[in-house]
């Protein structure tokens, strides 16, 4: 459980349009952060994500790429790239997926998570 002040740490990271990288082998907790952050998200954001799961939910102005869960998600990382997000989720990322993102939050998109408008 985060303290609040944590919580509040976190919302004004992503609402700053920080990367913000959530490492966790507990797969539900981490999708619950990422929830929970993307609920800070502000009006008219937009927001893709790049997963295979599809357990985001979907708000107005987000848009889920999702893939197998048995393939990489390099491709979907580089087709979100190409839709110009606000902000890049990409909550599984464990293979050359995580050299497209890296580099997308290096320089391409402004705030991202494996990442956060």
């Amino acid at each position: 459980m985060l303290s609040q002040n944590m919580a509040s740490f976190l919302q004004s990271a992503f609402l700053l349009g920080r990367n913000i990288v959530i490492a966790s082998n507990e797969i539900d907790s981490r999708f619950e952060l990422i929830s929970a952050l993307l609920e800070a998200a502000p009006e008219g954001c937009r927001i893709v994500s790049a997963e295979s799961g599809g357990r985001l939910p979907k708000r107005p102005g987000h848009v889920i790429l999702s893939g197998s869960s048995a393939g990489s998600n390099e491709s979907l990382v580089g087709q979100a790239m190409k839709m110009s997000p606000d902000r890049l989720i990409v909550p599984d990322c464990a293979g050359l997926e995580v050299l497209r993102a890296l580099s997308a939050f290096g320089g391409a998109v402004e705030g991202g998570e494996p990442r956060g408008c």
